[in-house]
């Protein structure tokens, strides 16, 4: 059953009463409100609906259980948002290039650390390592053999795939294109200023480093990011209060279901009996 408390059109600003009646909203623990401003009505309402489509119930008492059993699902949501919430202001703080250094990355590498390095799940296709791979080999080769030369045009097509690679990379970040229009070889510009081509070939090799090695530095990143994210002991405490304020709903929501159950059980033993009690009357009448 998904529910999305805050729904699909955005919040909506809810004055009077309603503003009156919020208590203590730090965490919505103890909000007298079933719907926040920020929440949507309408999510709320659906809830209720397929909880009582589902549950069936037959009288009040069934009722207000069900109804019980919507307040705990719709609070436990509520405290997984704002947990989630924590989380993501945690590891927003956490700068790729500081991952970067805690999982030991070279260090002329570090200060172009990618955003993607912030989520393991990150995969690339075969192809695309596979061509990182093939370009970090030239950049590898032309750092070995033509680096610090005075002009690169001497060796663009030795090296052309790769300052294809740099091209591509690189967009309209500069007012010059790196690769003439033709194709022939490198714009004036950057012919004229070799250094500042080195510094974009390295920002380049980083990008293909990374992505070729992205699958080894999965472990460490998620390691790391565990680190990260317990080494704050108030960070820890304040996490762990909304993950306890989660479980506690849905534990009472099991109990509220269980008691449910038992309820309608009882009734059903309450109504066999009964009907036996009404047979075995007959029963007399009829052998009298």
């Amino acid at each position: 059953m998904g529910i999305h408390i805050l729904g699909q059109t955005g919040p909506r600003s809810i004055k009077g009463k309603t503003i009156s009646s919020m208590n203590a909203l730090k965490s919505g623990a103890y909000a007298k409100t079933k719907v926040l401003p920020h929440e949507d009505a309408n999510e709320r309402k659906k809830l209720e609906r397929e909880m009582k489509k589902a549950m069936k119930p037959k009288d009040m008492v069934e009722e207000d259980m069900v109804d019980q059993m919507v307040d705990c699902l719709w609070t436990a949501e509520r405290f997984k948002l704002r947990l989630a919430l924590k989380q993501a202001n945690i590891f927003a703080q956490l700068m790729p290039s500081a991952l970067a250094e805690l999982i030991e990355v070279p260090k002329d590498y570090r200060p172009f650390a990618p955003d993607y390095l912030k989520e393991p799940n990150t995969r690339f296709s075969k192809a695309d390592v596979a061509l990182a791979n093939q370009r970090y080999k030239l950049y590898e080769h032309l750092c070995k053999h033509s680096k610090g030369i005075q002009n690169y045009q001497m060796v663009f097509v030795r090296y052309k795939d790769l300052f294809q690679g740099v091209h591509e990379f690189i967009g309209d970040g500069y007012q010059h294109a790196l690769i003439m229009e033709t194709g022939a070889g490198l714009g004036i510009a950057w012919q004229q200023s070799p250094r500042k081509l080195e510094e974009v070939l390295l920002k380049y090799a980083a990008s293909l480093w990374y992505m070729i090695h992205f699958d080894e530095l999965r472990p460490h990143i998620r390691h790391w990011m565990a680190s990260w994210f317990f080494l704050d002991r108030q960070v820890k405490r304040e996490s762990d209060y909304q993950d306890d304020l989660v479980n506690k709903e849905l534990n009472r929501y099991r109990s509220l279901l269980d008691t449910l159950l038992k309820f309608r059980k009882s009734q059903m033993d309450l109504a066999n009996s009964e009907q036996k009690l009404e047979q075995k009357a007959e029963q007399k009448k009829v052998a009298v």
